[in-house]
């Protein structure tokens, strides 16, 4: 249940915020309805652009009932602290409504302790409830009810009054009807800040966090469920979608009305260099600089379309979608499709996946024989492979998953160990009659230092990447004296606390690394005979980084219009996927980066469903039978020219009849 008083004082609140301007509507006049909360910032902006304000209508009646009057052409603007949803914009789109989507700001709750309080640093939404809840009344009195690693220090809840808006969203986010009884209710989220103590928690908005800067209060950190995670409340993290209890306060404007005098105007000063400022002093959090640039160049060009929510896909995996999917992959993707088919059978119990791990060979054998309809490979497909696969009149569309790569970390007091050869690298861990044990034995000019490498346990996909071969690709053993250990922050700590010590990482371990603060280490640039090259995101995705590889899904044009196979492709990147490709080994990868990858998916299944729908059927031919390539020989067909990647808009191939 929710706490109906308190909405619906929050409602008259916002209602009394909003002045709604009486004067007569022309065709020139510029009718805005929506949310309240948007309201705030959108009247705050149009009181400062020196614009007549008579010449503009604010109605205030929620998110969807503004974009409804939108969508239906009865308004220029709608303002909402929600994203349009898909079947929104269709209605946009049946009434040939184009809209530019512009972001006015956010509004964040935030809960805050005394900066001396070092133990209070994350809380899940479980432990809110436990805090603020009505039912903790007389029951969580002291920290350690929270956790049994907290002190029995006595809790302080200090809540703003029920006449502000930051109570009435933390009355929306708990269980039960308003908030525990023995809070401290205080006049403003000023004063809360001013109550904190080390024992006490507080939550007011972080946009009053930011104006007063206090020194001696501190926001917390927020569990994100579907990161595995916890997030910090800043600017960036409330700009990619990370920090949970975020509202985007959003402005969809109607491209047909920008000939109206005033409403350029207004957009210009609204994303120009005053607005932040304005957002800021009216209790908001302003965009970043970037996300100005972005409006800036949206507004000049007229362009239309999603900017800041792309989150919001067309393409919807069907709730009852069936059928049985089978992919076969590089071992080194054994845990994330693994863990993908769990979660597929739990979701979609009508949609089979069956997995096989045996190596990139086989399994693009056995998908340029259409035994398998997803191959997962390390790099592209060989000539060799699109020719076999080309026989069967398979089109093949390979999609990128993701690069992974191996980060060397060293001692930051061992200089000889900040560059390393590739092939002192193969020297150091590979399993070999005669070990090196000392640095000097790995280049005379290093000091006779005993070596320490600590190393994961035996099995790990990232030793192999470590040590393959770069004549043959297959991977190297690892030698048998390593200390091995599972956990990256024990392996970082022990190099930070051994001068000669040597391990290596996934790029997100590294980063959790970083986040642990460890001191005394350094990245290893690796030398592949063009110089010392450091990982970084911008070396590991252009290539030049050695230790590196680009892993690749391998379906074809026929395939990707499958209902199932484009369920199991689309669930590789969604947003609660991302922790899975992060321990995976994938670098770089984030929220944005998975819209940047369903934009490109949905493209896809896009161009393939219409290649499906007007492409004239073909009638196979008995004689054109498909070849079965037995693992490691070519196509006896095969020609010798390599046959060119095919794109989706190619002639449709027809479903291979495998003989068993």
């Amino acid at each position: 249940m929710r706490f109906f008083q308190s909405r619906v004082m929050l409602a008259l609140v916002l209602l009394a915020l909003v002045m709604v301007p009486l004067a007569a509507q022309t065709n020139n006049t510029i009718t805005v309805s929506g949310s309240g909360i948007a309201a705030e910032a959108f009247n705050a902006l149009l009181a400062q652009s020196g614009l007549d304000a008579a010449n503009f209508t604010v109605t205030v009646k929620g998110s969807e009932a503004g974009i409804s009057d939108f969508c239906l052409g009865a308004a220029d603007i709608a303002l909402t602290t929600q994203a349009m949803n898909v079947a929104e914009e269709q209605n946009c789109r049946n009434n040939n409504i184009q809209f530019s989507e512009l972001l006015l700001g956010y509004d964040s709750l935030v809960f805050v302790t005394g900066t001396e309080n070092t133990y209070l640093t994350c809380l899940t939404t479980d432990n809110l409830n436990a805090l603020f809840a009505p039912s903790a009344t007389g029951e969580t009195t002291t920290w350690d009810k929270i956790n049994a690693e907290y002190p029995a220090d006595a809790i302080s809840v200090i809540i703003p009054s029920q006449t502000t808006r930051t109570f009435g969203r933390l009355d929306l986010l708990i269980n039960g009807e308003g908030v525990r009884r023995d809070a401290q209710i205080v006049a403003d989220e000023t004063t809360v800040v001013n109550a904190i103590t080390a024992s006490s928690i507080g939550v007011v908005r972080l946009a009053t966090l930011q104006a007063l800067n206090p020194t001696d209060v501190k926001p917390i950190e927020i569990q994100n469920d579907l990161l595995g995670t916890c997030v910090a409340p800043n600017i960036e993290n409330l700009g990619n979608r990370s920090y949970p209890f975020t509202d985007r306060l959003l402005m969809y404007v109607k491209i047909g009305s920008l000939n109206k005098p005033d409403l350029r105007p207004f957009l210009e000063f609204a994303v120009g260099e005053s607005a932040a400022n304005v957002i800021t002093t009216s209790g908001f959090s302003a965009p970043t600089a970037a996300n100005y640039a972005q409006m800036q160049a949206a507004v000049q060009a007229n362009d239309f379309g999603r900017i800041f929510t792309r989150d919001v896909t067309s393409f919807q995996i069907p709730p009852g979608v069936s059928g049985a999917v089978s992919l076969s992959g590089v071992t080194g993707t054994f845990d994330f499709f693994t863990g993908l088919t769990t979660n597929l059978q739990t979701e979609y119990p009508s949609l089979t996946l069956t997995t096989t791990f045996a190596g990139e060979p086989a399994g693009m054998r056995r998908f340029c024989n259409g035994e398998v309809e997803i191959s997962v490979i390390y790099g592209d497909p060989t000539d060799e492979q699109r020719t076999n696969c080309n026989a069967n009149n398979i089109a093949i569309q390979t999609i990128e998953l993701g690069k992974q790569a191996v980060l060397l970390v060293s001692n930051s007091a061992s200089p000889y160990a900040a560059c390393l050869k590739t092939d002192q690298v193969l020297n150091i861990f590979k399993a070999q009659a005669t070990l090196p044990t000392h640095w000097n034995q790995v280049d005379t000019a290093n000091p006779d230092g005993q070596m320490f490498l600590f190393t994961p346990s035996l099995g790990s996909w990232l030793t192999d990447l470590l040590l393959t071969d770069p004549t043959t690709g297959i991977p190297l053993p690892l030698r048998s004296d390593t200390e091995q250990n599972d956990d990256p922050l024990y392996r970082a700590a022990a190099v930070g606390n051994v001068p000669t010590g040597l391990t290596y990482l996934t790029w997100q371990e590294y980063q959790d690394v970083l986040a642990n603060n460890q001191q005394n280490i350094q990245l290893v640039g690796i030398d592949n005979g063009s110089g010392c090259i450091t990982p970084s995101l911008e070396t590991i995705n252009d290539g030049t980084y050695p230790l590196m590889r680009t892993v690749n899904l391998v379906t074809s044009r026929l395939n990707i219009s499958n209902p199932a196979v484009q369920a199991v492709v689309w669930s590789i990147f969604t947003d609660r996927n991302l922790d899975a490709l992060q321990n995976a080994g994938f670098a770089g990868y984030t929220l944005e980066e998975l819209i940047n990858k369903r934009d490109r998916v949905q493209s896809l299944f896009n161009s393939a469903s219409a290649a499906a729908i007007f492409a004239p059927p073909i009638i196979p031919d008995p004689a054109d039978a498909p070849v079965i390539v037995p693992d490691g020989q070519a196509t006896p067909e095969a020609t010798p020219e390599a046959t060119p990647e095919m794109t989706l808009e190619a002639t449709p191939e027809t479903t291979p009849q495998v003989t068993p």
